[in-house]
């Protein structure tokens, strides 16, 4: 396979370095981006079998806010490691599409979740089924599959499944919720709003 590219994930193609503003917001500057030296791309990775890095990084939000989310090498290394569940979906139950993955703490706090996420710590995947499968049937399925995660939640559009933060799987756990009105009761497979 040919050498694959993604946007730089830090100016996100503008091809100029990002900067914070003190209301915090994000602009860019003049000057070339770090990561990428002005060529507004960089080489993708791929993390696992059906899953590239850019998979776990691409946000609409930080694209249209300016807001950078390169990842360092530890977030890549914990990546692989959820992304090892996802792949065992894949091949178990149905195929997936990562709607969000890796999210720095300016991304996390632009899309209003908390500063205790997952995601901040490359430990959390929220993920849609391929088609014809439902949220509700993949969400079943993890359930009863035997994957050692720590935490599934249903959350309407996606379900996100994720990791605690150590490598020991007596550590996960198991623990499914649903996410209503901001809050997390455990998940009810009967509730009419999950479907």
């Amino acid at each position: 396979m040919a050498d694959k590219t993604m946007l730089c994930p830090r100016c996100w193609g503008s091809q100029f370095e990002p900067v914070q503003g003190p209301d915090n917001t994000w602009s860019y500057t003049t000057g070339r981006c770090l990561l990428c030296t002005g060529a507004g791309t960089q080489p993708d990775q791929q993390l696992s079998g059906h899953f590239w890095l850019s998979d776990c990084l691409k946000s609409d939000t930080a694209v249209r806010n300016c807001i950078p989310n390169d990842p360092t090498s530890i977030i890549v290394d914990r990546l692989k490691r959820v992304l090892g569940l996802a792949e065992q979906i894949v091949s178990g139950f149905c195929p997936l599409h990562i709607s969000s993955g890796y999210r720095g703490i300016w991304l996390n706090r632009k899309l209003d979740s908390k500063d205790t996420s997952a995601h901040m710590l490359g430990y959390a995947l929220d993920l849609e089924p391929g088609y014809p499968y439902g949220r509700k049937a993949l969400m079943d399925w993890i359930i009863s599959s035997g994957l050692k995660y720590d935490q599934v939640i249903y959350e309407g559009v996606w379900v996100h499944l994720g990791l605690y933060r150590t490598a020991d799987s007596s550590e996960q756990r198991q623990e499914a919720r649903m996410a209503f009105g901001g809050k997390y009761p455990f998940y009810n497979p009967g509730d009419p709003r999950v479907v």
